[in-house]
């Protein structure tokens, strides 16, 4: 599909939107995979909205969550009631409290995660 219907499918599809991530994330996950490497997502959450009016992003949160610990929802840290605290007051981009807060319960996430552990303490040939 030549990039600029690529662009017009995502500007007016959920659908398109939704199947061209989950495409993405396939792909990285096999490329990844093939090397041995663990893939581990970032869903992030528009103010810690967690069933947002997009159908799309409602479907993303659901498949994360449906991996457990291989997709971290931002949307688990800061919740939407708690949101108005760890965003700018007039955009939904995170202040410095909500960058600590999810880097911190993202670390604590990667560093329990046995997968990572072992990817970390080995050696290339």
């Amino acid at each position: 599909m030549p990039p600029d219907d690529v662009q017009r499918a995502l500007a007016v599809s959920p659908g398109f939107r939704l199947r061209y991530h989950l495409l993405l994330v396939e792909a990285m996950e096999r490329a990844a995979g093939a090397r041995g490497i663990p893939l581990r997502r970032l869903l992030v959450a528009h103010s810690g909205e967690t069933r947002p009016t997009d159908p799309v992003l409602g479907k993303l949160h659901a498949e994360c969550a449906a991996r457990g610990d291989a997709c971290f929802d931002s949307a688990r840290v800061i919740p939407a009631a708690e949101a108005a605290r760890f965003t700018f007051p007039n955009d939904l981009h995170w202040n410095r409290e909500g960058h600590r807060r999810i880097g911190e319960a993202l670390a604590d996430l990667l560093e329990r995660d046995p997968a990572l552990r072992r990817v970390r303490t080995s050696r290339p040939p």
